[in-house]
């Protein structure tokens, strides 16, 4: 005994088209087949009434029409169950009976579901797509259906549809017979649930994502967010007068800093935007900021916009990227710090000497493409581990020279940078332990917290405001890991700008 046969013709994930529903009566059930949520109108399952007329020697179950005498198509119906639709043909056989009749007619029809319908089954307006009538209202020639589904409805991932094929008649007592009804789509009805659809899954930009689940619901080359940190600001604070251990304030390039690695349906990102907020920058040195993706190739990256580059410290090649860094793209979000804040005529530096005036803080809204209309830069596609925190490497470029470079404690310096510093004064750099800029206790020139902390006044040691951090330093950050907090005994907050 057949049900609803819902016939994969070729493996799973592809297309809806590649799905068909059936109908070929030869279970012999009506109330079976409508519990599967086909709907029959004026219809019954016979298996005395041959799909070809006069061959008596092969009968099957058909369905057939009840006397066709109304030229409305709400009269003799066969009605698919809720479907997604595929693209392709609906096809079908069909003949008149043979008995007397005045006319007759065919016409298929869809309705698409409305939740806010007035009718129980939520079905919208119908509409014709295809009609055809018979020359002769008492002919029993077979008529062999192909009837395209509507583009309007084919592939549409965001609404489910039911296909209807009505017979229309005048005169007489002729019926329609019909078998092997095949469909293009896939079954979406929930015969538990009174044969309504199953949960649609909305997707505006067709990439295979839900609305629901789709940060760019209409933009089919973007579909998640993936930040870092994840909720809020983190908090970058510099020295730079290494390799000297210098005035040790860290206030010498305070930003606060957001990115989100933006990623497509399948995984891949499309482009890094990051939230730069320049906060402070003491001392006179004309600081610059950059961030390189340790081993990421210059090629991955299409075009870098919104950095402020104002000089002639860098070569910066087409696409954005520094050249001649050899071990990693690196992106200069900017060169002079004083070019984004402009100092405001008191004070040592800008927002670090109390009593001179504040200057607010500049956002830099920096995005770096790796796509380029949906096609992969010239070196291939960028992953999330490609940007993800370990191989992200911020730097301070300290006070025009681009060979001053000053990375966060153990981060690798770029190519560029003057290796004969390293070792000298209060670093005790090991390359070949994979130590950079660190001093003999462990105490680093560069921070990055995943939050937002305050930085110390102009002059004033980070380790009297901090007052935890030695201790995190000295023991490679095992003990005192939330030196930076608010907690008792963290901070001397009249230290802290």
């Amino acid at each position: 005994m057949k049900k609803i046969l819902l016939a994969i013709l070729i493996a799973a994930g592809f297309q809806a088209s590649a799905q068909t529903v059936q109908m070929n009566f030869q279970s012999g059930d009506r109330n079976l087949e409508s519990a599967n949520c086909w709907g029959f109108g004026a219809f019954s399952f016979v298996n005395n009434i041959p799909l070809t007329a006069g061959n008596n020697a092969t009968l099957s179950w058909t369905g057939r029409s009840n006397q066709l005498t109304s030229l409305l198509p709400t009269a003799s119906w066969v009605k698919s169950p809720w479907m997604k639709m595929g693209a392709g043909n609906i096809t079908f056989q069909t003949r008149l009976d043979g008995s007397p009749g005045t006319t007759r007619s065919m016409e298929v029809m869809y309705t698409s579901y409305d939740p806010n319908a007035a009718n129980t089954s939520k079905e919208s307006a119908y509409t014709s797509f295809f009609t055809f009538s018979w020359p002769t209202a008492t002919t029993t020639t077979l008529q062999n259906i192909s009837i395209p589904v509507p583009a309007a409805i084919a592939g549409n991932p965001n609404n489910v549809y039911k296909i209807r094929i009505s017979y229309l008649g005048t005169g007489g007592t002729g019926r329609a017979i019909i078998d092997n009804i095949v469909i293009p789509g896939e079954y979406w009805a929930e015969p538990s649930q009174g044969c309504m659809p199953k949960a649609l899954i909305q997707d505006a930009d067709s990439d295979g994502v839900a609305d629901n689940a789709d940060a760019y619901p209409n933009d089919a080359q973007r579909a998640y967010n993936n930040f870092f940190p994840t909720s809020g600001f983190g908090t970058y604070m510099f020295e730079d007068l290494w390799p000297s251990r210098g005035d040790y304030d860290f206030n010498d390039l305070v930003l606060s800093a957001r990115y989100n690695h933006v990623t497509n349906a399948a995984g891949k990102v499309v482009e890094t935007k990051a939230q730069v907020v320049l906060r402070a920058t003491g001392g006179s040195f004309r600081n610059g900021f950059a961030m390189q993706f340790e081993g990421m190739p210059n090629n991955k990256v299409v075009s870098v916009s919104g950095n402020r580059i104002t000089g002639n410290v860098h070569t910066i090649g087409s696409n954005g990227v520094e050249s001649n860094v050899n071990n990693g793209a690196t992106l200069v979000f900017f060169d002079n710090a004083y070019s984004v804040l402009q100092h405001p005529g008191q004070g040592i530096g800008i927002n670090t000497s109390p009593g001179a005036p504040f200057v607010t803080p500049d956002t830099l809204n920096i995005t770096i493409a790796y796509r380029d209309n949906g096609a992969a830069a010239p070196g291939g596609d960028v992953e999330l581990a490609d940007v993800a925190s370990n191989k992200m490497n911020p730097f301070l470029i300290a006070n025009q020279v681009r060979s001053a470079e000053v990375h966060l404690i153990d981060k690798a310096p770029t190519n560029l940078a003057d290796a004969t510093k390293f070792a000298t004064l209060a670093d005790k750099s090991n390359a070949a332990q994979g130590k950079y800029y660190r001093t003999e206790n462990g105490l680093p020139w560069g921070l990055f917290i995943q939050g937002s902390v305050p930085y110390m006044k102009e002059k004033v040691d980070i380790t009297t405001g901090y007052l935890k951090l030695i201790d995190w330093a000295t023991s490679n950050g095992a003990s005192f890991t939330n030196w930076f907090t608010n907690e008792a005994g963290n901070r001397d907050t009249n230290n802290l700008y």
